[in-house]
């Protein structure tokens, strides 16, 4: 039989527990990173007790970092590629319009104006257009306008000359 010793056991359980541990901070970090908080407010976040949010305990930046690092190494290319990235930024500008419009809606039928709605919804179609590439201009004018170096050069040495100068045919 091979049985483990009892602290044989005792060790492994603990082993068990850390890695548990570790595995709950480095999901929690990440979470917050995503979430768009730098480093140093995820580690004061830290520090909040678990009903409201945070792990109950510090960490700091530097393991915070780690942790955010692992998980990203851990998953591999979570990040996506371009396309994907567009996709899930165009899914958060429809979530956000499509909040913006019922507000707006809510607004109307108490017959009253949401400047805010509004505000969101054109920051919206703003950002869209900009990722998408809808707002570049319809039309540009412009007027080009150059001179020749080998003209001007030419010119000079006729002047020395005492001849005319040469002008530019179009």
């Amino acid at each position: 039989m091979s049985k483990k010793p009892p602290k044989a056991k005792k060790q492994a359980r603990t082993a068990e527990l850390i890695e548990a541990r570790v595995l709950r901070e480095r999901e929690w970090c990440w979470a917050a990173y995503v979430a768009g908080y730098p480093y140093p407010v995820i580690r004061t976040m830290t520090i909040l007790p678990p009903s409201e949010g945070g792990l109950g305990y510090s960490l700091s930046v530097q393991a915070i970092k780690t942790l955010v690092t692992e998980h990203r190494a851990e998953q591999g290319e979570i990040i996506g590629t371009r396309e994907e990235r567009i996709e899930r930024r165009q899914m958060r500008l429809d979530q956000i319009a499509l909040d913006a419009q019922a507000a707006l809606r809510r607004a109307r039928e108490e017959e009253e104006f949401d400047p805010q709605a509004a505000k969101a919804l054109l920051d919206v179609m703003a950002a869209e257009g900009k990722m998408h590439g809808d707002d570049a201009a319809l039309r540009i004018e412009a007027e080009v306008t150059t001179r020749d170096g080998v003209l001007d050069e030419l010119n000079a040495s006729l002047a020395v000359l005492g001849m005319d100068p040469v002008e530019k045919v179009e």
